[in-house]
């Protein structure tokens, strides 16, 4: 007798899928337990008369608790793989980009209409803002899911979650060490040129900052332009060289499995959409000039999903070809993509700024061309973001060695 048949092997679970289980659950909880204590302060400031306060509150509950949710396909899915029942993949069809891009644009026609004093409960516009946020991110991943190798729902989720927590964390750390120093310098510099003891005799309580302070500010800033330039270093290139480095961790876990470059891609496409979608919300609830910022976080969003594919598929054509080429030019090129996003926004900004704000600057011909230049290159990324995100992804034959991304997950 075949005693092999009568004892198979026991299925071997695999370290993350654990973790995946453990963490999503983790987050879960967490945010309810935060929910919680936004809800308790929302009900206090209610009862003491502070409506912006319990307003603030209850969007903030309704904020996490949806976020918490968002922990709950994760925990399903990595369950479904410590039980070993087979990996399901998404694989949507045309008609799901589609309708996510309807739904943005019509949730982008109701929050346009709200106003900031609007009879809405500030849990109801913090779920629109919610899924605003969500809409084209969502559109522009079933894009790259719909074209790509299938990845199944547990490394789907898994990706997003890494982009919606991990890779923001630790990007807000690095910002923050390496901000501080630089601020502090450029502050010392200004203040020293504006003699700082006859700042302070202008900052009385009853005038505060005055037109004359800023114009002598910018006058400082214009007579020594190197603290122009690292501030604008800063935010346009090291900015991005923390953000793409961790938004690369979601593949790292991963290269024992020897994915495709293309599945790489994805799954950094998706660890970028988690990214763009955590900084969506927490920008201005819906009001007078929400639908306008939403739509350009829109774009924001597609860029985060582009670079990060970029340079998730670099470090898995590394990984494959044991050198470091590949992956350091991915690198690089995601940096100067990054770089000249954040250059492109800085430069609508002050556009607008110039043309708009200080009356020392007012009517400068050269602030409407910056913004609409500006905006053109916004524009242009945003539409070459939609195209690489729908032809990147094409499934390429496998290379010797290879593993089935499907496979290779349920034989890890």
């Amino acid at each position: 007798m075949d005693r092999g048949t009568m004892n198979p092997e026991p299925h071997r679970r695999d370290t993350l899928d654990v973790l995946l289980f453990i963490g999503s659950l983790l987050i879960f909880f967490l945010c309810l337990l935060g929910a919680g204590v936004f809800i308790l302060i929302a009900g206090f400031a209610g009862v003491a008369g502070n409506g912006a306060q319990a307003s603030a509150g209850w969007g903030m509950a309704a904020t996490l608790s949806l976020l918490g949710a968002l922990a709950l396909p994760a925990s399903y899915h990595s369950f479904r793989a410590l039980e070993g029942r087979p990996a399901r993949a998404p694989r949507p069809g045309v008609a799901i980009p589609i309708a996510w891009i309807v739904a943005f644009v019509l949730l982008l026609w109701v929050g346009g209409r709200i106003e900031s004093d609007a009879p809405l409960t500030a849990a109801l516009r913090a779920g629109l803002h919610f899924l605003t946020a969500a809409a084209p991110v969502a559109a522009a991943a079933s894009l790259a899911l719909r074209g790509g190798p299938e990845l199944s729902w547990k490394r789907v989720w898994g990706h997003v979650l890494s982009g919606i927590w991990i890779s923001p964390l630790l990007a807000l750390i690095l910002e923050a060490l390496t901000a501080l120093p630089l601020l502090l310098l450029l502050f010392a510099q200004i203040w020293t040129g504006l003699n700082g003891r006859g700042v302070l005799e202008t900052l009385t309580p009853g005038q505060g900052v005055t037109q004359e302070l800023l114009q002598a500010g910018a006058e400082e800033i214009a007579r020594q332009p190197w603290i122009l330039a690292l501030g604008l270093g800063y935010v346009t290139l090291f900015i991005a060289i923390i953000e793409e480095a961790t938004k690369s961790i979601s593949i790292w876990p991963l290269l024992r499995r020897r994915p495709s470059p293309q599945a790489a891609f994805v799954g950094g496409a998706l660890a970028g959409a988690g990214y763009g979608w955590f900084e969506a919300l927490f920008l201005a609830q819906p009001g007078a000039d929400w639908s306008a910022v939403m739509l350009a976080r829109a774009g924001a969003s597609m860029m985060h999903m582009v670079t990060a594919g970029i340079t998730c598929m670099g470090v898995a054509r590394a990984a494959q070809a044991r050198r470091a080429g590949p992956a350091v030019r991915a690198f690089l090129s995601a940096i100067a993509l990054h770089a000249l996003w954040n250059a492109a926004a800085l430069g609508f900004g002050l556009g607008v700024w110039v043309d708009q704000t200080p009356e020392f600057l007012a009517g400068r011909p050269w602030g409407k061309t910056v913004e609409f230049t500006s905006a053109a290159v916004l524009l242009g990324l945003t539409l070459a973001a939609l195209i690489a995100l729908a032809r990147l992804p094409k499934a390429a034959p496998p290379e010797a060695g290879e593993v089935p991304t499907l496979e290779g997950e349920e034989q890890s």
